[in-house]
């Protein structure tokens, strides 16, 4: 299996990503009707991950030089740190960090810009975020 070979994480990441955009689906009528403010922050959170997937790692640009063709394993690199960031946004939620805040927080816009960052630095780049993002969830641990 070709999945084996990029990620051994590849199926449990994939498996997360398709659960976060069923549960979009489900929520969709709900916004339509009362609008997403009427939404408990968890479902919140739900919308803001689906919406990374979407516009940060589903949405290609045939035009752009780097965003046109993704390797397995560069597209592996983009979701499971979308994935990363969304298990350290959910512990913020739950430690009563609004989405709102999350939402805009800078680690979330490295994360929108990291499908436009040439090859050749794309490895450091992640490795940055992933760096953001596992300090953030050592100082969330030591606030819980």
């Amino acid at each position: 299996k070709w999945w084996s070979a990029v990620s051994p994480e590849w199926s449990d990441t994939r498996d997360m990503t398709l659960k976060i955009l069923q549960k979009e689906a489900e929520l969709e009528e709900i916004v339509r009707l009362v609008g997403p403010e009427s939404l408990p922050e968890d479902d919140k959170l739900i919308l803001l991950a689906a919406r990374m997937i979407r516009e940060d790692f589903l949405m290609q640009s045939a035009y752009h030089p780097v965003d046109t063709y993704t390797t397995p394993q560069r597209a592996h690199m983009m979701l499971s740190t979308i994935m990363k960031f969304y298990e350290l946004a959910q512990e913020m939620s739950t430690s009563g960090t609004l989405v709102s805040n999350i939402a805009s927080s800078k680690t979330l816009q490295r994360i929108s810009r990291m499908k436009d960052v040439p090859n050749e630095d794309f490895d450091k780049y992640v490795r940055g975020i992933r760096s953001e993002i596992e300090e953030s969830m050592e100082v969330q641990e030591g606030e819980i």
